[in-house]
């Protein structure tokens, strides 16, 4: 449970006060923080702890570019398939955005 706490708490926050954080642990400071340098030297987080402000800073975690690639081609094939729709047959999809008012038609009487 103390994991999962942190773990969320360091995808919230960049910067966490280790006193505030041991207090939702239910920890001593001194021992919330040698929980954390072991959590972070075994788990390979990118984090610092300022020993001047008492506080762990979460370095940036950017996506892998292999997370960005699926992540921006996920509704490629979709979008292609409209598009591909469109251009094989555009007179549908003209006809249904051109199609004549009833105020035109009766004006021509």
């Amino acid at each position: 449970a103390k994991l999962f706490i942190f773990e969320t708490y360091c995808r919230i926050h960049q910067c966490i006060d280790i006193g505030m954080l041991a207090q939702k642990l239910g920890m001593a400071p001194a021992e919330a923080e040698r929980w954390i340098v072991n959590l972070i030297r075994n788990a390979r987080l990118d984090a610092k702890i300022d020993s001047k402000t008492n506080q762990v800073i979460m370095g940036q975690q950017y996506p892998s570019v292999y997370t960005q690639v699926i992540e921006k081609t996920k509704g490629l094939s979709f979008r292609s398939l409209i598009l591909a729709n469109a251009a094989s047959n555009p007179a549908s999809s003209t006809r249904h955005h051109h199609q004549p008012s009833a105020h035109v038609a009766t004006s021509a009487q």
